[in-house]
């Protein structure tokens, strides 16, 4: 691949990242986790975090209407943080009534379909971690770009995991080993030792995990 090429098919990328809110890989990934937890038979429902104007989860629905999926974000854009990389306060940001009139405008949405707005700070709560334990996870995409908010999200996951929960990092590449999601999942997997992880695949900055549990 030449070096124009390369930066042309970048440039691309980061267009519809940054005007559609997804490159199609991402949502190509999900529907494959999808398509495989309900091939093997792995019960449970899906979890997205971070999902700005909603395409990946509306790909999610269309593959598995008969499992409840549920949604979160701000809708406000990034939290304030200090983490840098591309993700300043309020980057991101879509309206609430966007992302239902683009599920709605798709078919996807229905009883079955569950969002929940607020900063995970704020709205992973404890209680509604004790009410979400009736819909173990099958499948887990976490978005939140940032380590604070990957801590927070695996600890609200944790007593909805299973043995062949998958989950899928995106962003997984962009702090490195020692910041962001792949800081909070290794700290994650060191602090909760029943929990183990075989990785699937990496592909174009996104990571994917099956777990295990002891």
């Amino acid at each position: 691949m030449t070096s124009l090429t390369k930066r042309i098919k970048d440039k691309v990328k980061k267009i519809l990242r940054d005007e559609f809110g997804f490159f199609y890989p991402l949502a190509g990934q999900t529907v494959l986790a999808v398509q495989y937890a309900l091939a093997h038979r792995i019960p449970g429902h899906y979890y997205e975090f971070g999902l700005y104007q909603g395409f990946t989860f509306y790909e999610a629905v269309k593959a598995s209407r008969e499992i409840h999926h549920f949604g979160f974000d701000s809708f406000e854009g990034m939290p304030d943080n200090s983490e840098g990389g591309g993700f300043e306060f309020g980057r991101f940001k879509v309206t609430y009534k966007r992302v239902i009139n683009h599920l709605i405008t798709a078919g996807t949405f229905s009883h079955r379909e569950h969002l929940v707005k607020g900063f995970f700070s704020d709205s992973l709560t404890q209680q509604l971690q004790t009410e979400q334990k009736a819909f173990p996870a099958s499948v887990v995409l976490i978005d939140s770009d940032l380590y604070e908010s990957a801590v927070t999200v695996l600890e609200f996951i944790k007593p909805l995991l299973q043995t062949g929960t998958i989950i899928i990092f995106d962003d997984w590449g962009s702090f490195g080993a020692e910041a962001g999601e792949q800081r909070a999942w290794r700290e994650f997997l060191a602090t909760h030792t029943d929990v183990q992880a075989a990785e699937i695949t990496e592909c174009q900055n996104r990571k994917m995990f099956r777990v295990t549990l002891a």
